[in-house]
């Protein structure tokens, strides 16, 4: 975080020196220095001052209408208010940043706010338009061949489709990231995309292949020394173990009683006749 913070000392003074300047130039560079401080502060949770540093570059890109500070400037925000938890206002900034990034021609910008639009639309229950924004993502990023982008793309889909509870879907898409993961050497997408199978599985009831893809991750994790990756594995693989330790619980608890009731019935067979006898109380 230390850099951070030092490159936040670095952009301020670049700010202090910039405000000498009443130049054209002078006027762009200061929008993209309160973008980067923005990114810093975002980066260093400080959310709040990340939010004002955004709105200072996007009144200047507005001021001076740069589509490209705007696109970048709509991006900063709505990342900014994703984390904050205003999905309404990233929804709109990201839709901006779309706009932003149609006018550029930029594919790979059009790639990136799609596939943020989708992320925003899906935590809001609108799974049609996720898929519809997701979809454009996946579509961008085949035709510039961008196997990360498209393994980014198929993995949205696959856990909207997981929260629509059309399992069937989810499985080929997250199946498909697994595979690009592989082809690429991409550790990070491999453990994920065995995580949300294994979540798929899970949420299906097939515990043995949750389990299956859950020591996958887990190994991949390991193999790569990936610590957070190697948490959320061992977290999965207790949950899914549970539902099978209750049951062998229940298993072994009837297994007692059942044994207990043969060695009593045994005992009373055991036990001399008239041993009990029944008891009647004295008349009044």
């Amino acid at each position: 975080m230390a850099h951070y913070e030092e490159a936040i000392g670095h952009f301020e003074q670049q700010l202090a020196t910039l405000e000498q300047v009443s130049t054209h130039t002078a006027l762009i560079d200061k929008g993209r220095a309160f973008g980067n401080l923005g990114d810093c502060y975002d980066a260093l949770g400080d959310l709040d001052e990340g939010v004002k540093c955004h709105e200072q570059h996007l009144a200047i890109g507005l001021k001076l209408k740069s589509c490209r500070d705007l696109e970048r400037a709509y991006r900063g925000l709505g990342h900014s208010h994703k984390q904050l938890g205003n999905l309404q206002q990233s929804l709109v900034c990201f839709e901006k940043r779309l706009v932003m990034a149609h006018e550029l021609n930029n594919a790979e910008a059009k790639a990136s706010a799609y596939g943020e639009l989708g992320h925003i639309h899906a935590s809001l229950g609108n799974f049609e338009q996720a898929i519809s924004c997701l979809e454009h993502q996946l579509s961008i990023a085949r035709e510039l061949n961008d196997k990360v982008g498209e393994s980014d793309a198929v993995c949205g889909l696959g856990q909207v489709y997981q929260q629509k509870g059309d399992y069937v879907a989810a499985l080929q898409y997250h199946q498909t990231d697994l595979d690009l993961g592989t082809s690429l050497e991409l550790t990070p997408a491999q453990t994920r995309a065995c995580g949300n199978l294994a979540s798929v599985y899970e949420a299906m009831g097939n515990l043995s292949d949750a389990i299956r893809y859950q020591e996958q991750h887990l190994s991949i994790a390991t193999t790569s020394n990936d610590k957070v990756a190697k948490i959320s594995a061992f977290t999965s693989l207790g949950k899914s173990f549970l539902p099978i330790t209750y049951f062998l619980l229940i298993l072994l608890f009837y297994y007692f009683i059942v044994i207990i009731t043969k060695y009593i019935r045994l005992c009373l067979d055991c036990w001399p006749k008239g041993t009990f006898q029944s008891y009647a109380a004295p008349a009044v």
